[in-house]
């Protein structure tokens, strides 16, 4: 699934495969669930959001992160948080068995 130009709201579910989005979010509340795959998060200049990352065994990447093979792994059901601007807005992430990938124009 693809999704552009999102702008204060969000919401998708995906059994398997990759979601892509981009686009802002600056109030309310957005989830994205994948269930095996990747989630892939590009928020745009003029972002204000929590982030919320969850995913029970994979990665999650986060704005600053460091890169490389170690970096971001999760197991468990860890979860990891990051806020662009005030953190108006709340976007919460679960990829079940697969990979987390926020980034920002921040």
């Amino acid at each position: 699934a693809k999704v552009e130009g999102f702008s204060d709201s969000l919401d998708l579910s995906v059994k398997w495969g990759t979601v892509t989005a981009s686009g802002v979010l600056r109030q309310g509340s957005s989830r994205i669930r994948c269930e095996a795959g990747t989630v892939k998060v590009h928020l745009e200049r003029g972002s204000s959001v929590k982030v919320v990352a969850r995913s029970t065994l994979g990665k999650i990447s986060l704005p600053g992160d460091e890169t490389g093979l170690m970096g971001g792994w999760t197991m468990s059901g860890d979860v990891r948080e990051y806020t662009i601007g005030d953190g108006a807005a709340h976007l919460e992430i679960e990829a079940t068995t697969g990979a987390v990938f926020v980034e920002s124009e921040q």
